[in-house]
């Protein structure tokens, strides 16, 4: 929480790597590392998206109406993508992280954004679009927001109108992902004691408490620091996340 606030990136961004690392130390099997790091960013996201939403209601800064158009899309492409992440071989599905954390990391250190273009398609387009969005987001473990804003900016939505409205999409994302990666992962063996199917609520519980907590205070450090110094050393650490995770398949 603290970190994706004082950076502005999606908290998923940080829990699925650092979720891997704890999870390969454990008793866990390999095939099963992705689905619960993923599945425990997801419902994670829930949580914390709840918060975040309740916030942006309060100052009116949500179009509530471009939120609905989204979400439905949305939520199908994360359950879709949630059962495809269980079917993905595991070295297959790190490397995909691997090279998404890589495609991130040179986003936030070169600042990428794009040019607004055209306006917003209709609504069939629309709902291909969020459906997609969706997919990978579920695929990843994030809330949507690092997709979702740059799509949107790029259809002429203002940004602080495009982040309000990731934001809400990313409780759709969270909870049709989590929901798919329960289902799932339901009746699978050797899965920790203390999950429901892919989702780790050991992990849950703690990772809601202190996001909650440290979020107000890297608000806060967010307005000292030179934020824009710190992004580039945060994607410096993306990246060698990510090297890591694409060298680790040439290991097996």
């Amino acid at each position: 929480g603290f970190i994706a606030v004082l950076f502005g990136v999606g908290g998923g961004t940080i829990v699925v790597p650092v979720m891997m690392m704890v999870l390969e130390h454990q008793n866990v099997p390999n095939h099963y590392i992705m689905p619960l790091s993923v599945g425990t960013s997801l419902a994670t996201v829930l949580f914390t998206g709840t918060s975040a939403t309740i916030m942006q209601l309060r100052m009116k800064t949500l179009n509530l109406s471009l939120v609905g158009k989204l979400m439905g899309g949305m939520m199908l492409g994360s359950s879709f993508g949630a059962w495809c992440a269980h079917q993905i071989p595991f070295l297959l599905y790190k490397g995909l992280m691997g090279f998404f954390l890589f495609s991130v990391s040179l986003q936030m250190f070169f600042q990428l954004r794009p040019h607004p273009a055209m306006e917003l398609p209709g609504r069939r387009l629309l709902w291909g679009v969020s459906s997609i969005i969706g997919f990978f987001s579920a695929l990843f473990g994030i809330g949507g927001g690092v997709l979702t804003v740059p799509y949107l900016v790029w259809r002429r939505v203002r940004i602080n109108e495009a982040v309000a409205v990731a934001s809400a999409c990313g409780l759709p994302i969270a909870f049709a992902g989590a929901l798919t990666y329960a289902y799932v992962g339901w009746q699978v063996p050797e899965l920790p004691a203390s999950s429901t199917g892919f989702v780790l609520w050991v992990a849950v519980i703690p990772l809601v408490a202190t996001s909650m907590l440290l979020a107000t205070i890297g608000a806060r450090l967010s307005q000292q620091l030179p934020t824009a110094t710190l992004k580039k050393y945060f994607a410096g650490f993306l990246f060698l996340v990510s090297v890591r995770l694409i060298l680790s398949l040439f290991s097996f």
